[in-house]
C-alpha cells in the first residue's frame, strides 16, 4: 500500500512518532476532543454566513447544532459546556473579519500533490482567489507572525508548495483576533522540516511492522497526543 500523508500526520510524526505508527500501520485513532469540535462548529457557522446568507443568529444556531451533535457522547460535560460557551464570541469575530476580506470563492478546498515522491492531501479552509486562509479557534492568539506554531506553519507551507498560492491564517479567541501571513523565511524552515519528515516517514513505511514499532516507541504518554484508546493499544503493541 502506497504511503499518503497530510499536514496533521506530519505534525503527529514529528511530535509523537508512536501515534503516527498507531494511525497509519495499525489504523488506531484517538478521539477528537471538544476543542476540535468547537473549531468545526465555528467554521460551519461562518460558512453559512459567507455562502448561504445566514443571519448571525441563524449561523450561531447552526454552529450550536453542529457542536451539540458532535459532542453528545463525550463524557467530560464540563469541558464540553465550556467550549460551547465560546462559540458565540468566536463566530462573531470570525464573521466580522472574513466579511472584510473580500468575496470568498469556496471552502474546504482539496489540495493534493506530491512532495518527495509521496502523495500529500490537505484541505484549505477558505479560498479568496489570490490567497487561501485557514481559521483557527484558540485560547491564545499569537501576537505576531513570528510566534506562529510550527504545526500551523507546516500546514500552510504544504498548501503553498502544492499550489503556489499566498497563505494566511486567522486566529480567534472570543476576545481577540489576528490575521497573519508568514514570512518567506518561515516557509523555508517549515519546508525543510516537511521534506525531511516525509523522507523519514517513507523510509519507515517500507520497514516491517516489528521494525517500525522498535524504532518509534512512545515518548510521553501523559501528553495531549494520547488518550485512553491510544494508550490501551500502545500497551498492547509495545508490551
Amino acid at each position: 500500500m502506497n504511503l499518503r500523508v497530510s499536514a496533521s500526520q506530519i505534525n503527529v510524526f514529528l511530535n509523537e512518532p508512536a501515534i503516527w505508527v498507531l494511525n497509519k500501520r495499525f489504523k488506531v485513532y484517538g478521539e477528537m476532543g471538544p476543542e476540535a469540535k468547537l473549531g468545526i462548529a465555528v467554521e460551519k457557522g461562518l460558512e453559512s454566513v459567507l455562502f448561504n446568507d445566514f443571519t448571525f443568529d441563524a449561523a450561531l444556531a447552526w454552529a450550536y447544532d453542529v457542536f451539540d451533535k458532535d459532542t453528545i457522547n463525550m463524557a467530560d460535560r464540563e469541558n464540553v459546556s465550556e467550549c460551547r460557551s465560546r462559540i458565540s464570541p468566536m463566530l462573531e469575530e470570525a464573521v466580522n473579519v472574513f466579511l472584510n476580506l473580500g468575496e470568498p470563492l469556496g471552502s474546504q478546498i482539496e489540495v493534493t500533490g506530491q512532495i518527495e515522491g509521496v502523495d500529500v492531501l490537505g484541505f484549505a479552509d477558505f479560498d479568496y482567489g489570490d490567497f487561501y486562509i485557514d481559521l483557527k479557534t484558540s485560547r491564545r492568539c499569537p501576537s505576531s507572525a513570528d510566534t506562529l506554531s510550527s504545526e500551523h506553519l507546516r500546514q500552510l507551507t504544504i498548501y503553498k508548495i502544492l499550489t503556489g498560492k499566498t497563505q494566511k491564517i486567522a486566529y480567534f479567541t472570543g476576545k481577540k483576533s489576528n490575521v497573519f501571513e508568514p514570512s518567506e523565511r518561515q516557509f523555508k524552515i517549515a519546508e525543510f522540516e516537511i521534506r525531511n519528515a516525509i523522507r523519514a516517514m517513507k523510509h519507515l513505511w517500507e520497514m516491517t511492522e516489528e521494525d517500525m514499532v522498535t524504532l518509534c516507541p512512545p515518548r510521553a504518554m501523559g501528553s495531549f497526543w494520547w488518550d485512553d484508546i491510544t494508550i490501551k493499544e500502545a500497551n498492547r503493541i509495545w508490551r
